[in-house]
């Protein structure tokens, strides 16, 4: 878990690597566990299925482009909500040869 904002106090994040055939060939993914927003009581109620669908309909209309990966789902299990986007850290990079084979 991390914090990046105070909106991000105590929700799971988790980054995945996806590999295909080359190590060169990877997507990085960010999921963040999603709750209601601050602003739900103060507009109109949709029909959305859950908060995830809610934030990511909403990011869509906000952003001229969105992230093409920019998704939502719930968890069968734990029923917890999460998003999900590519990530894109331009501060640094995984070094693939050096994370350990499961």
């Amino acid at each position: 878990m991390w914090i990046v904002g105070i909106g991000n106090v105590g929700t799971r994040g988790l980054v995945l690597l996806l590999e295909r055939v080359t190590k060169d060939d990877a997507l990085i993914l960010q999921l963040k566990e999603v709750g209601p927003s601050v602003l739900e009581p103060y507009v109109a109620k949709k029909d959305y299925t859950s908060h995830a669908q809610s934030m990511v309909v909403s990011q869509k209309l906000i952003q001229a482009a969105s992230d093409i990966f920019l998704a939502g789902l719930q968890d069968p299990l734990t029923g917890i909500r999460y998003y999900w986007w590519q990530f894109k850290d331009m501060k640094g990079f995984f070094d693939l040869d050096s994370l350990d084979k499961v």
